[in-house]
């Protein structure tokens, strides 16, 4: 029954409009593209809403036509670079007319219509599908202990129409060397699922999946897939939603029924890491110990609200939920309440419930010329009755932030500061299979609860396409506490109790995109982790080299 109301759901949003425009697919954020728009639009009028990322392709497209339509105020090398980018994201990508014939025939290491280099394409009027295959190689040495790191994999996407686009990502990272050792768990990296043996510490095999189908109607879209999305403005994490976790199924939807309001809806399936034994059962045989196996299932929803009274101002507002065991059709209607629909449908019993969470943010770009000021707000669990009590259970994390262009004169320098704190207990939940958590880790910022980070950063274009960044941060780690001191302890614990470790850090990393789906990085890193606990201290130094093609 659940299945079928699931279905019904999708059904009725699929074709909930019959206007169309240029059909759409999320763009990887693993691209200069966004380092480049991000930095225009301190300084330009630029339609760049970058909440939740990655961003379509068709919202990139929009931002660098709005630029381009400044360009006699661009540098000569800003225009160069974005006609570089032009040439991947352009209305031909998009489903779009155009003057010039398409090639319906398989190209195969041609330039397309816009001067974009491709290895295997086809396009008509109907359909297109761009192919790219993934190799990369990386060198990292940590301590003078060597890492490899290869990829190998497709990417292909297309559209079929002006109403569909599909997106199949696929890159087999393999890891080897003594370097793995070192390879850390508490750090802003994407996280992966390890499918090689796990009791070899030499090496790790990973599978980055991503792919998805999109219908796109005249006020918004709706896809379905597997990606990893973020929401929020921070630099390297964000406390509401971030990349950290492995991807994940969803359902998605955006909405903007007017030029000043959006809507985002999402909903996915997660891995709860903790076995169902009352469904498990034994095969009657002892081969790998004979019983068949099930995961609690896990899942995930949020919705929000963004307002955009002008261009480059952004507030938004919305609430996420957790919950377990099955399917639920209150959480798959993207206008229900959830935190009502929780309490009532569970007869306000914690032990029964979801786990729900408030949060809201802002953007404000170019209030103060050529700056960003941006924050977000985390809400686990609040009681305004005793807000100001020392028995309150206060569990929010947040997070304020400034980018600033143009320091001492020079245009292609972004500097910014950044500070993110935690308190105790948020993104946890007396039901473990409704921590904030897939495979394990944090939906969340990566540091997790009982902590802060203050980051500052100086990023600097000294090439066209050529990235550079400095940034300094440092950490403050705090224990997990217990379920105990979370739900019972009174008055609760104070921030930073229990003290783990501090942790700071000096980065130097150059990303060149060289070519639109050919990116090359250099990383220069040295991290000290001091203990609390036992007086010990950790110190990394690590170098990296990299070429990857197939973004």
């Amino acid at each position: 029954m659940q299945h079928k109301s699931f279905l019904l759901v999708l059904i009725l949003l699929l074709f909930i409009s019959s206007h169309t425009r240029a059909q759409d697919m999320l763009a990887s954020d693993n691209n200069g593209i966004y380092t480049f728009v991000d930095r225009m639009a301190l300084s330009h009028t630029v339609p760049w809403n970058d909440l939740i990322k990655p961003v379509t392709r068709g919202q990139i497209r929009i931002a660098l036509m709005a630029l381009d339509s400044q360009k006699l105020t661009l540098t000569a090398a800003d225009n160069a670079e974005l006609k570089f980018y032009l040439r991947e994201y352009t209305p031909a990508n998009l489903g779009a007319k155009e003057t010039s014939p398409r090639l319906a025939g398989l190209q195969v290491l041609k330039k397309d219509n816009w001067g974009r280099w491709r290895l295997f394409f086809a396009s008509d009027s109907s359909a297109s599908i761009y192919l790219d295959p993934i190799i990369g190689e990386n060198i990292r040495l940590t301590n003078n202990e060597r890492l490899i790191e290869k990829n190998i994999g497709v990417n292909f996407r297309g559209s079929l129409g002006t109403r569909i686009a599909y997106l199949f990502y696929f890159n087999d990272i393999s890891l080897y060397g003594n370097g793995v050792k070192y390879l850390q768990d508490f750090s802003s990296d994407k996280k992966y699922v390890n499918i090689g043996d796990s009791s070899n510490h030499l090496s790790k095999n990973y599978n980055d999946l991503r792919f998805g189908i999109s219908y796109t109607f005249k006020k918004g879209n709706i896809s379905i897939g597997q990606d990893r999305l973020s929401w929020g403005y921070g630099i390297n994490s964000q406390i509401v939603l971030s990349p950290n976790a492995p991807a994940y199924p969803y359902i998605k939807l955006q909405v903007q029924p007017f030029k000043w309001l959006r809507f985002d809806y999402m909903h996915a399936w997660l891995q709860s890491n903790i076995l169902d034994s009352s469904r498990s059962f034994s095969f009657n045989n002892t081969t790998f110990g004979g019983r068949r196996q099930y995961y609690i299932p896990k899942f995930y929803a949020f919705h929000s609200i963004t307002y955009l009274p002008k261009n480059g101002v952004e507030i938004s507002i919305g609430e996420s939920i957790v919950y377990d065991s099955r399917l639920n059709l209150g959480y798959l209607i993207p206008v229900s309440y959830f935190k009502s629909f929780d309490n009532t449908s569970n007869n306000q019993n914690l032990l029964a419930g979801a786990n729900g969470q408030i949060f809201a943010g802002f953007s404000l770009r170019r209030l103060i010329p050529k700056t960003q000021l941006y924050g977000q707000i985390f809400i686990d669990e609040i009681r305004l009755s005793t807000a100001m009590s020392s028995n309150n259970r206060n569990q929010l994390g947040y997070q304020l932030g400034l980018k600033k262009a143009g320091l001492f004169g020079f245009a292609r320098i972004v500097s910014g500061l950044e500070y993110t704190r935690n308190r105790p207990f948020v993104y946890a939940n007396v039901n473990p299979a409704e921590n904030y958590t897939h495979h394990g880790q944090s939906l969340g910022d990566w540091m997790g609860n009982n902590a802060d980070r203050i980051l500052i950063f100086t990023q600097f274009t000294p090439l066209q396409r050529l990235y550079a960044t400095l940034s300094l941060e440092y950490i403050r780690k705090g224990g997990a506490g217990s379920t105990d001191d979370q739900y019972l302890a009174s008055p609760q614990p104070t921030f930073m109790f229990s003290p783990q470790f501090n942790q700071k850090s000096i980065s130097f990393e150059m990303n060149y995109q060289l070519l639109q789906n050919i990116k090359m990085r250099f990383q220069a890193n040295s991290l000290t982790r001091s203990s609390l606990t036992n007086q010990s201290t950790l110190n990394l130094t690590t170098l990296s080299l990299g070429i990857l093609m197939g973004l």
